[in-house]
């Protein structure tokens, strides 16, 4: 825990006080100081109010130091102060019954810094009060007064404490929230104001070096990435689509918040799977079509004609089965009406032959030139009319 002192008063005792021979009156000179821990601060601000006006104002440099110089009998107070800090003041009664000398009264002051939320109201008042003392016969501070305010603010710098554990805590959270999310210099950012909260713990100071060798590494895997995407999409566009694959999932991997390799995987993955659907259809097809043929060529029509019909729903742009089928169909009606000649071909011959038999001639030969007229190509009806003709 950072122990932050509020005021420490350091005092340089003169065994006597020095003469002043250019004038007769004396002063009492001031040779301050300001810390803010074991540090200088440069660039206070030091106010001198003598009845709630400012005669002087001073800015300390990087000594930390200062000069100030009272007239005698007067009250004054000085406001030190700078932004971040805690403001203090502290009252000075230069009455003095010795007018002649110059009273040197050195002394430290240290500020504390400034948290949000933090009740100070306590200092308005002073810090301590410093006047002439007759028992020590130089100046020095009114030790019950300052007793009583360094209590009070013992009580200030224990609330300080608390808030300064919350807002570290809060700022460590924080930057572990951001470091989660790979926002690595936000995180460092929360990191370090835990830091300037509490500058001791080695938590912050380790999670900054892995935010930083994080971003180096992201830097790296950047580089890799836009490589490995750019790899992936050349042979994507060669249609090369396992090795395409391979570099996006390399990608991916560097970068898995990244939608682009995502979705060219899957791209390619329903590519793949198309082809390899489209491979086994044709596979079907053609086995379909080579089973048709066969049966086309041994005459086994029917079964010929719903392979084809099963090949033209697989493939239905395709000419070629429903023209076999066209084929087939025909051939089947051809068929069905040849069968239908030769049926009444045979009726009309046999009952010719009988008419024949009987000598009913006529009849006979009515017959014999229905049958011819039937099958042209057949001599058999055109012999029996001859001897019909000749008889």
């Amino acid at each position: 825990m950072v122990r932050i002192v509020i005021i420490l008063l350091v005092f340089i005792n003169l065994s006597t006080p020095l003469f002043s021979q250019n004038s007769t009156k004396g002063y009492v000179e001031i040779k301050g100081k300001t810390k803010l821990k074991k540090s200088p601060i440069t660039g206070a601000e030091i106010k001198v109010f003598e009845n709630l006006k400012i005669i002087e104002t001073i800015t300390t440099p990087s000594t930390g130091k200062f000069n100030i110089k009272l007239d005698l009998d007067k009250v004054y107070i000085l406001e030190i102060s700078k932004t971040g800090l805690v403001t203090k003041r502290i009252s000075f009664d230069t009455h003095v019954k010795d007018e002649g000398y110059i009273w040197p009264y050195p002394f430290t002051i240290e500020l504390f810094e400034m948290v949000e939320g933090l009740d100070i109201s306590i200092l308005k008042d002073p810090v301590t009060k410093i006047r002439y003392s007759e028992e020590v016969g130089d100046f020095d501070f009114d030790k019950k007064y300052t007793i009583l305010m360094a209590n009070k603010i013992q009580k200030v710098l224990a609330s300080l404490e608390i808030l300064k554990q919350g807002k570290y805590k809060a700022a460590i959270e924080a930057g572990n929230a951001l470091q989660k999310e790979k926002k690595y210099e936000e995180a460092i950012t929360k990191y370090e104001e835990a830091i300037d909260i509490d500058p001791y713990p080695d938590y912050a100071d380790n999670q900054i070096m892995i935010c930083e060798k994080k971003m180096k590494e992201e830097l790296a895997n950047k580089g890799n990435y836009e490589k490995y995407i750019a790899s992936g999409d050349n042979y994507f566009s060669l249609k090369t689509y396992v090795t395409a694959k391979n570099y996006y999932t390399k990608a991916s991997k560097l970068s898995p918040d990244k939608k682009y390799p995502k979705d060219k995987i899957a791209e390619i993955n329903k590519l793949i799977a198309d082809a390899k659907a489209s491979e086994e259809l044709e596979s079907k097809y053609k086995s379909l079509i080579t089973s048709a043929d066969r049966q086309f060529r041994t005459k086994i029509y029917t079964e010929a004609k719903s392979n084809y019909n099963k090949a033209s729903a697989l493939k239905a742009n395709e000419a070629y089965p429903k023209e076999q089928i066209t084929k087939i169909n025909k051939l089947i009606a051809d068929a069905k009406a040849a069968g239908e000649i030769e049926s009444e071909y045979k009726s009309l011959i046999a009952n010719a032959d009988k008419q024949f038999g009987t000598k009913n001639y006529s009849s006979a030969k009515l017959d014999y030139n229905k049958a011819s007229a039937l099958k042209a190509s057949e001599a058999y009806p055109k012999e029996q009319i001859t001897k019909i003709n000749k008889l």
